[in-house]
């Protein structure tokens, strides 16, 4: 795409426009994006979404949500759950938003624009805090402190060069499990780069002490919650008071952290709202007349209008962003589990190293509830997550 001259790829917009202090230069280049996705996506999207349509039928189901609730998927209880959580989180987030947006971008509520939410999220005023060069070996005394030894790792690599034409998303490829994981990162700046890095190196770990012995389905299919939630686990050491005392000050440590949860609050809300959008679009008469309903339920719960050209291309296949919330619930008592065991500094506990290796090890096998099951006798619940996040954003 060509703007004001330059000529940008398509997916490196997102970090144009989250590293860009221009505001006007980010309307420019997130009306161009949207237009790119109405214009050329959307289209081949829709026809996706039809034939995928289709072949549910042959299947015998009228539409993905109730093929899916054939196969025990726990949907309507999640859906449940996330408007609980929306509900009751709503007055606690409003808060919270504006406080973030005037401390970040110098703007009220009323201001804000979809252009301005990549740069909100930056954080950019946090960059001198973390240093791209320290990253790596801030994940390895991690590691280290959970008696990991990640030089010593020869089935996980690790790529961080930023090359221009590698994708700016992170990611974490189990080639072979556990022979092989890849984990790859693009930094473009900031705290990002850390909870991106932390949080593959959560899926790294799991899939690199998987056992060998476990049958094909249980090293690579299962619950998806279980690898997001240790992936979570490690994301969310970076707004950990504890752990960034080697970082920042203790002050700016429990601003960071503060920062952090209204952050991650913004997140969930925004896939809870997916998550009922979703459920909506998979029996809609007509895709194609889902945009406003994707922009109404998406702007209640971020208070943030998003663009209506995302209403297709802001779903991911399989109710993925399930995966996502069970995820955040399962960490909230994960985290909490491992505290109360070895203390608020359970990173540095090689016997907690030595637990979590123990749960690696089964893979993918049991489900998040069976093992918050095993952990503590738990269950999997968003509002434990809601609790957690109102205790630090008082």
């Amino acid at each position: 795409m060509n703007l004001d001259g330059e000529c940008i790829p398509f997916r490196m917009l997102g970090p144009e426009i989250s590293n860009s202090d221009d505001r006007g230069r980010r309307e420019r280049l997130e009306r161009a994006r949207a237009e790119l996705v109405a214009r050329e996506l959307n289209p081949v999207i829709l026809e996706l979404r039809r034939r995928l349509r289709t072949a549910v039928r042959e299947l015998g189901s009228e539409s993905a949500v109730e093929l899916y609730r054939r196969f025990d998927f726990p949907l309507d209880e999640l859906a449940e759950q996330c408007r609980a959580f929306l509900a009751e989180t709503e007055q606690l987030y409003e808060s919270a938003l504006e406080r973030l947006l005037d401390l970040r971008l110098d703007l009220r509520l009323d201001e804000v624009e979809r252009w301005d939410t990549p740069r909100l999220l930056r954080a950019s005023h946090w960059d001198a805090a973390f240093p791209v060069g320290r990253m790596l070996s801030g994940l390895k005394t991690t590691l280290a402190g959970l008696g990991i030894d990640l030089r010593g790792q020869k089935n996980v690599e690790i790529d961080v060069e930023p090359r221009p034409s590698k994708s700016p998303r992170a990611f974490c490829a189990p080639i072979e499990i556990p022979g092989r994981i890849a984990l790859v990162t693009k930094p473009i700046g900031g705290p990002d780069d850390w909870r991106a890095l932390f949080h593959e190196a959560g899926h790294a770990e799991h899939f690199a002490h998987t056992s060998a012995e476990l049958p094909f389905e249980h090293r690579r299919l299962g619950d998806n919650a279980v690898t997001e939630g240790w992936a979570f686990l490690f994301e969310g050491l970076v707004s950990s008071p504890e752990w960034l005392e080697s970082l920042i000050d203790r002050e700016s440590a429990k601003e960071f952290c503060w920062e952090g949860a209204a952050q991650t609050l913004y997140v969930v809300r925004r896939y809870c709202a997916k998550l009922l959008y979703e459920l909506e679009l998979h029996v809609a008469p007509d895709p194609a007349e889902m945009a406003p309903r994707y922009q109404e339920l998406l702007r209640s719960a971020t208070l943030i209008e998003p663009s209506a050209a995302d209403y297709l291309r802001d779903v991911d296949e399989g109710f993925y962003c399930t995966s996502y919330l069970r995820a955040w619930a399962f960490e909230a008592r994960v985290r909490a589990h491992l505290g109360e065991r070895f203390g608020p500094r359970w990173f540095e506990s090689s016997e907690a190293g030595e637990l979590l290796r123990g749960l690696w090890a089964e893979g993918q096998r049991p489900t998040a509830d069976e093992l918050l099951q095993e952990l503590d006798g738990s269950r999997l619940e968003l509002s434990v997550l809601a609790a957690e996040l109102r205790e630090t954003l008082a």
